[in-house]
């Protein structure tokens, strides 16, 4: 729950919540979301750990961006008084960007999530039960709030710290790079999520190609699904093999399956073998396409075993893996374009 280092009612509690260290009074405040990490790092898969860190990454950029460069701390202590018109930019701003983003929705998505009970020490449970309630009602405004002049930034300056904080948390390659290795979804469980999202997504915004050189969100889909099955192929010769190979894998499949996934950066095929995929297949085709992928690994889920692990198939960059590594490939594969899901998805 992204809200939730905020569900805080004391100086205290929004150090410890927001994992503070250093001063304001010199300029070396920061949020360290790298403790967080660590500190809770084994509970990844849970939303509301990703929500809560995506926030500390966002605040340590406004900390950076906003309120150092504007020498906020000075001007407060200059004039009392800007506190309370930089809280009011607060209040208006909270329309004009749900506004802005038509985001309205998030105000249902809101009421009907359930505040979790999880192991946070710096959150309270009846805190963010509390600060959930008080966050409903910044989604009362009206038309004459969204015309009303902001005074102490402009919206312009708050666009630009949100593009900031957007891109702080897609780059953030350590992070990003931990969060997936954590992950435990298997490739089935990985492919019913991208197959459930399809419903999030209207026939235009299946196909729509934001820049040249960048895939469509189907273009995505039509990849992972002929490589998953290319994978799967490969998994399947070597059950057909009755020679063992000695040779192993490269430094790069080494590498591969010691970090247990793709890095977090983009990989570009050469020009021979980066064709555009197909982009002409609707959320009805992609969903069943999904389903014969997700058939194939389950069938492996109860033969994987019985394959000689000597019996491998070459693979051009990542040297000769087994049956077993063929199938872990597939999930680290699609794995891997659950990030550029979200990057494309900022583009619809």
């Amino acid at each position: 729950m992204g809200i939730a280092p905020d569900a805080t009612y004391s100086r205290e509690q929004k150090t410890a919540s927001h994992f503070l260290e250093e001063s304001l009074e010199d300029g070396t405040r920061f949020v360290n979301y790298e403790l967080f990490v660590k500190k809770y790092s084994s509970h990844f898969q849970i939303d509301y750990i990703l929500g809560y860190l995506t926030h500390l990454i966002a605040d340590d950029i406004w900390l950076k961006q906003i309120y150092f460069k504007n020498n906020f701390k000075k001007r407060v202590d200059a004039d009392p008084s800007l506190l309370e018109r930089w809280h009011n930019d607060f209040r208006k701003l909270n329309g004009k960007l749900i506004e802005w983003f038509n985001y309205t929705g998030l105000k249902n998505e809101l009421e009907s999530s359930r505040v979790p009970v999880t192991n946070i020490q710096e959150i309270k449970y009846e805190n963010l039960q509390k600060f959930k309630e008080e966050t409903l009602l910044d989604f009362c405004y009206s038309a004459e709030d969204l015309n009303e002049e902001l005074e102490v930034y402009t919206f312009e300056q708050i666009l630009e710290y949100i593009d900031l904080a957007v891109n702080a948390v897609l780059e953030n390659d350590k992070l990003i790079n931990l969060i997936e290795r954590r992950n435990c979804m298997s490739g089935k469980e990985i492919l019913s999520v991208f197959r459930n999202d399809l419903s999030n997504y209207s026939p235009a915004q299946l196909t729509h190609i934001h820049e040249q050189g960048v895939w469509s969100i189907g273009q995505m889909y039509d990849h992972i699904i002929l490589v998953a099955h290319e994978y799967l192929d490969n998994a399947e010769a070597c059950t057909r093999l009755t020679e063992e190979q000695p040779l192993g894998k490269t430094q790069m499949g080494e590498q591969l399956m010691k970090d247990g996934g793709f890095p977090p950066v983009k990989i570009r095929l050469p020009d021979e073998m980066n064709t555009p995929p197909n982009n002409t297949d609707s959320k009805e085709v992609l969903a069943n396409r999904i389903d014969k992928v997700i058939e194939r690994l389950e069938q492996w889920e109860v033969d994987i075993d019985l394959v000689n692990p000597n019996y491998k198939i070459e693979h051009g960059g990542f040297g000769w893996l087994n049956a077993k590594e063929w199938i872990e490939l597939v999930e680290m594969h699609s794995r891997h374009h659950l990030r550029q899901q979200k990057e494309l998805e900022r583009y619809i």
